[in-house]
């Protein structure tokens, strides 16, 4: 009887030590939603869009103005927030035209900032641009 109850406190307390909860990933790389206190003026160097990788693109965002370069093409449009919301209203591109492969690149970051875009912010220096046209992946290079 006693090695029964015995058995039955070890699996029970094997139970107890795999429920809990475990961290994805070391805490400085854990994103969280931006809050009103977090301060997203400056520059950003965009890192990816929808998950590929690119180079030379950024996004700078400035009060109420954000300016942007896509690859060949840039522009800017009207800049407000709402919580974690990001809006760029007005989102106007210039027309140059460019390999295919940039063009795509561009299309794709255009139609993600057209949308209002939810903010995901890693500390210390990363923001991502989340909505149903894809990923913008930031990482702040200055400060306007």
């Amino acid at each position: 009887m006693k090695a029964l109850l015995l058995t039955a406190l070890l699996a029970l307390s094997g139970c107890a030590s795999a429920a809990a909860p475990m961290l994805a990933g070391p805490p400085e790389l854990q994103t969280r939603p931006v809050t009103a206190a977090d301060r997203i003026d400056g520059r950003w160097t965009i890192k990816a869009v929808n998950g590929q990788e690119v180079g030379g693109l950024w996004l700078e965002l400035a009060n109420t103005q954000a300016t942007y370069q896509l690859g060949c093409n840039s522009g800017g449009g009207d800049l407000s927030r709402n919580g974690d919301k990001l809006f760029i209203d007005k989102a106007l591109l210039t027309q140059r035209g460019c390999d295919a492969a940039r063009l795509a690149v561009e299309e794709q970051a255009i139609k993600v900032i057209r949308a209002a875009m939810t903010m995901e912010f890693t500390e210390p220096d990363r923001l991502r641009l989340v909505n149903e046209w894809g990923t913008i992946d930031l990482v702040r290079s200055g400060v306007s």
